[in-house]
Formats: C-alpha cells, sequence, structure tokens
C-alpha cells in the first residue's frame, strides 16, 4: 500500500512539474505594426540636393485629449534633424526664426488598449498552446507648416504594439518587424513630404523627385 501511495505522490509531483514548465517556457513576442500611409512609403529617389537650400525647423510636442499642446524634447527630433539634412536642408534651431518650413512631430500617446478575452482563457486552459493577444495602439502626427506658420499639411502616424504570450510567441519572434525598420519607413515618409511640399512652394527643384502619394 505504501508504495501504491509512493508512486502516486511521484506520478502527481511529475505532472505538476511538467504543467509548471509548459508554463514558464512560454515565449513572449512583441511585434510593431505601422498603419496607414506611412507603413508603405514610396520610393522617390532622394539625394543629397533633394532640399539643398531649404531651411528647415524640426519641433515636438505632446498632444493632451484636450488637444493642449506643450513642447517636447524627444529623440526622433534629432532623428528629424540628421535625416532631412542628408538631403542638403539647412536645419534652423526652433528657438530661432528664419526657417522656410517647419516640421512638426506631435505625440499622442496611447489611444487605444485592447486584450482578447478568449485568448486570455485560451492561453489558460491550454497551457499556452493557445495563445494570449493584447494590443496598444500609439498615434502622432506630422505636420508642416511655412513660414507664416499655416499648415500646409497633417499626415496621422499611427502604430500598433501587438504581443503574444504563449507557444505560438516562439514563431513570432522570428518574423516579427523590426524597430529599426519602422523607423526607416517613418522617416522616408517624413522626407516624401517635406520634399513634396519643398517643390509646391518652389523651394526645392522637382527634378529627379517623383511625386510623392
Amino acid at each position: 500500500m505504501l508504495t501504491h501511495k509512493r508512486d502516486f505522490k511521484l506520478k502527481y509531483f511529475k505532472v505538476a512539474f511538467f504543467s509548471v514548465a509548459l508554463i514558464l517556457l512560454q515565449g513572449c513576442a512583441t511585434q510593431f505594426v505601422a498603419m496607414g500611409d506611412w507603413a508603405d512609403p514610396s520610393d522617390l529617389h532622394l539625394n543629397g540636393d533633394s532640399l539643398a537650400g531649404v531651411k528647415l525647423s524640426v519641433r515636438c510636442a505632446h498632444m493632451d485629449k484636450d488637444g493642449v499642446m506643450a513642447n517636447q524634447t524627444y529623440p526622433i527630433c534629432a532623428g528629424l534633424e540628421r535625416h532631412l539634412a542628408s538631403l542638403g536642408a539647412e536645419i534652423v534651431p526652433s528657438n530661432q526664426p528664419g526657417a522656410n518650413l517647419t516640421v512638426w512631430y506631435i505625440e499622442e500617446g496611447v489611444v487605444d488598449k485592447q486584450v482578447s478575452g478568449g485568448s486570455v482563457a485560451g492561453v489558460i486552459f491550454t497551457a499556452g498552446i493557445i495563445p494570449m493577444v493584447s494590443s496598444a495602439t500609439s498615434r502622432g502626427k506630422i505636420r508642416i507648416t511655412d513660414d507664416k506658420g499655416s499648415v500646409l499639411e497633417q499626415e496621422n502616424v499611427a502604430a500598433s504594439k501587438v504581443r503574444v504570450f504563449g507557444w505560438s510567441a516562439w514563431i513570432a519572434l522570428g518574423k516579427k518587424a523590426r524597430q529599426r525598420e519602422l523607423g526607416e519607413k517613418f522617416y522616408r515618409f517624413v522626407k516624401n513630404r517635406v520634399v513634396s511640399q519643398a517643390v509646391n512652394l518652389k523651394l526645392a527643384k522637382a527634378s529627379g523627385v517623383e511625386e510623392a502619394q
């Protein structure tokens, strides 16, 4: 009788250990998905002379739910300055006048969060075979103004951060979009829009630049 009890406890321990191992070994993958026109920007074959002679200023701000903006210093500001300067633009400090165009990046933050209730139950009752999926959508705006402050163009730039928890996350880890690739798309999209506006205002030459979509 003692032997049977001992065997039963051993089997119970093995099952419990295996179940815990299944839970702990599950993966968690994060994927960033571009939403909107900036997800697939055109290749306009821009070069170091595309914005030659154009004076640009870059400004960043945060907009709250009431539409009130406050100036901010985001790393993306320095990135925009660097990428626009690579096209020949003269960068004017944001606290100084004289810019022909001003490029704004306006951060609105997370505007929507979602968790699939069915996937929560699935990941619990199937030990991760059915994954749990959650998403958080962040939104910002790219705004281009002229030397008088008039808005020439404004584009929404949104991205969804999707998280997958479960065994299938290990597959997603090999296919997730890299942040660097999204960054390249973002900067290309902004450069396209700025060059398009500079050409429209005859601040830059249209030669060798296709019309931005």
